[in-house]
């Protein structure tokens, strides 16, 4: 009898979710795809958008790069595994961060959306922290002015330790419907207020992460027009954040890990075979992929760009992967790596489709 289980390693310190405000911020594992690198690009460039917005569907990853950009401009003990990993991946990229940073000391404020005001949360924030002395004087008056606030941070931050500020505002959409629903409370056009502010800023810098553009938020709404969501699009550089076909793959590679082994030989030579086939590889490119399914036996490599394809159009991208690679449930990869067999076979498109049946069974899930 034979079982997988002997020959494979699961680096299980990957989050199949991340919350930027609790999570600890050590980004060591943190996978730097094309696209987190892609945004990376845009944020360190000098003179240019002080606000951003990701733009991608839910679980691909937005909150973890999010969560990884703040411990890169940190000062903690986590700071230097995260530049490490930067330097590693992309040297070019190092070298825009360095120029960026020149001896920046930023302030984080880290905000994740709620359904409640955006303004009310803004406030609860800045309040906990009590050496922005200016700003929770303001904060105390009657009177209340998004743009007044800003210019008292400002003076908070010229009168401290600090150099810039970086506003992270996470699930931002959640504060987008709830302004929509609560005519009163202006919080659209708030929007607009600290987006310009800090455009306006060389020391302040914005992100806010969406699931979909702002002007998809608008269509069964009459509070605020086409014309006027263009505007407030228009003050940020929106970065459409997916991860292609390839960077998907790549987080298989980053978590498995396949013990050397000569009895592992009949799996190489099927997943060798199947590379061949002129039939397989026609589309693909081959040369870089074949080393890929070979680290990651026992998944079969049909298996391999099928999941890929359904985890992104059905389920949650990213997270969809992690779950089927550490989860308990029936048929997934845990379960197929713990089964004996009599002869070593792969984890096939039959067994993927069992498991994504199961899915589709358990989460109510209409196709």
């Amino acid at each position: 009898m034979f079982s997988y289980k002997n020959y494979i390693t699961l680096n299980s310190k990957f989050r199949k979710s991340t919350n930027i405000i609790h999570d600890n911020e050590n980004c060591e594992n943190y996978i730097l795809t094309t696209s987190a690198q892609n945004v990376l690009k845009v944020l360190f460039k000098l003179d240019y958008h002080n606000a951003i917005s990701l733009i991608g569907p839910f679980g691909c990853g937005k909150s973890t790069l999010l969560l990884y950009i703040n411990t890169l401009l940190s000062n903690n003990e986590h700071q230097e595994k995260c530049i490490k990993k930067l330097k590693d991946t992309n040297n070019e990229l190092y070298n825009s961060y360095k120029s960026f940073l020149d001896k920046k000391n930023f302030l984080r404020i880290k905000i994740i959306g709620e359904h409640i005001s955006f303004k009310s949360q803004l406030k609860a924030v800045l309040q906990e922290n009590k050496d922005l002395k200016l700003s929770n004087k303001y904060l105390k008056e009657g009177s209340f002015s998004l743009n007044k606030l800003l210019e008292f941070l400002n003076k908070d931050i010229e009168k401290s330790l600090y150099t810039d500020v970086i506003f992270s505002i996470d699930e931002f959409g959640k504060f987008i419907e709830y302004g929509l629903e609560d005519h009163n409370s202006n919080d659209i056009f708030e929007l607009q207020t600290l987006s310009e502010y800090v455009n306006k800023k060389d020391n302040f810098k914005l992100i806010v992460s969406l699931h979909k553009s702002f002007n998809e938020y608008n269509l069964d709404s009459s509070v605020i027009s086409y014309t006027d969501w263009d505007k407030i699009q228009g003050r940020f550089e929106n970065i459409v954040f997916i991860d292609d076909y390839y960077e998907m793959l790549n987080i298989f590679k980053e978590t498995i890990t396949l013990k050397e082994s000569n009895n592992l030989e009949t799996s190489q030579n099927i997943v060798k075979e199947i590379c061949s086939d002129k039939y397989f590889n026609k589309n693909i490119d081959i040369k870089e992929l074949e080393k890929l399914f070979e680290k990651i036996i026992p998944i079969h490599p049909y298996s391999v760009l099928v999941i890929s394809e359904i985890f992104s159009k059905y389920f949650q991208n990213q997270r969809s992967i992690y779950s089927f690679i550490f989860s308990l449930e029936p048929n997934g990869f845990q379960d197929f790596i713990e089964t004996e067999f009599e002869k070593q076979e792969l984890y096939g498109l039959s067994n993927l489709y069992d498991y994504v049946s199961y899915l589709l069974r358990v989460y109510s899930i209409v196709l």
